[in-house]
């Protein structure tokens, strides 16, 4: 269960603690109607498990579990091994320190604003908590995974509907350092509903950003600490000039390309110095006969084409669950991989792996 211990201003101490062993939020141990066998696991994916282990009766020591009653011993020890495995064990408990400084605990009008805030905050981390508590390694139910988030910065090159969208998202998933660096108007093909609306049409974009960052963001009092850049999401083709910057600062980069409404390609993510770089993919395209990333650019900034709300919207859900995965794990799904998605197969994305080219000049480093 997560606690705030108290509630300083955009400051955070993540504090975590050994507790006694309790299985993670959403798992449910039962007995299935046709076969009366012992699963345990969510609705969608589960596991069988025996009905004794040793001198150990499973099902009663599950509802010890599911309260953290249960003694750990050595009867219990092979049970506990398994879930673990399994990563449908907590063992650990992590606790917030988030404090208002001197000034903002005077103000007692806004007391009752602040309590409100808190228990939305409260409840909203624990949603996107157990979403990933399942995750191999997490013990604390995901709660100091999320926190982490705050610290993560992020980078968005380009506009249009899906840089807004997606920044909406990763303001709401616990990510606040995000800015998209290029400041501009609000169009009417920018309008996505929820997040841009026909109202914002003509609003500068740092504008929307910080009503974005108000409206959306994870925590009470957001955070605006800007930092180097943790990730690169660049919608497009970035200069050369750029994408020298970051290559020679080491930034990863995750990349975002369409050039019709109805198609959008997600990726590769590019970790500089390792696998194929952003040229490499642009070499490649060039040799088998498709038009580059750099030739579509020219397309994006000339403001031809913008992808559907519908497509917009689910690619920015991707590329979150996917900023999200490189934040928590370091890892990516899209590490020199790119996915193309389309409003005709959306369910059967076309997956390309990118190699290092020979040709491509940071094959020699």
């Amino acid at each position: 269960m997560l606690q705030i211990a108290s509630l300083i201003n955009s400051e955070l101490e993540i504090l975590t603690s050994k507790t006694p062993p309790k299985l993670k939020s959403g798992i449910r141990f039962w007995r299935s109607g046709a076969t009366g066998q012992l699963q345990i696991g969510s609705r969608f994916s589960n596991f069988l498990l025996p009905d004794q282990i040793g001198s150990l009766e499973i099902e009663p020591a599950l509802r010890l579990l599911a309260s953290g009653e249960l003694a750990e011993g050595f009867e219990t020890k092979n049970l506990l091994s398994i879930l673990e495995e399994l990563s449908l064990l907590d063992q650990e408990e992590t606790e917030i320190n988030y404090e208002y400084g001197e000034e903002e605990n005077r103000n007692i009008a806004a007391s009752n604003n602040r309590s409100v805030a808190q228990d939305s905050f409260l409840t909203r981390i624990e949603i996107e908590a157990d979403g990933i508590t399942r995750t191999p390694k997490v013990k604390d139910g995901g709660i100091r995974k999320v926190l982490e988030r705050r610290e993560f910065a992020i980078q968005i090159h380009g506009s249009g509907r899906i840089a807004f969208a997606l920044l909406g998202t990763l303001f709401a998933t616990g990510f606040e350092l995000c800015e998209i660096t290029k400041d501009f108007e609000v169009r009417g093909r920018d309008v996505i509903g929820g997040c841009v609306t026909k109202k914002d049409i003509g609003r500068a974009a740092r504008l929307k950003m910080a009503e974005l960052l108000l409206e959306s963001s994870l925590y009470p009092e957001p955070s605006r600490l800007l930092k180097r850049a943790n990730l690169i999401i660049s919608i497009g083709s970035p200069p050369a000039e750029v994408l020298q910057e970051w290559n020679r600062e080491r930034i990863p980069q995750l990349y975002i390309d369409f050039d019709n409404s109805g198609e959008i390609r997600i990726g590769p993510y590019i970790e500089p110095g390792f696998g194929a770089c952003f040229n490499c993919v642009n070499i490649a395209e060039n040799e088998s006969g498709r038009p580059s990333i750099n030739a579509l650019h020219g397309s994006h900034s000339n403001d031809d084409f913008e992808v559907t709300a519908a497509l917009a919207t689910f690619s920015a859900g991707i590329v979150s669950l996917e900023v999200a995965r490189i934040a928590d794990t370091g890892k990516s799904d899209l590490l020199n991989k790119s996915t193309l998605y389309s409003t005709l197969n959306y369910l059967e994305p076309q997956i390309t792996a990118w190699e290092r080219h020979p040709r491509c000049g940071c094959n020699w480093l």
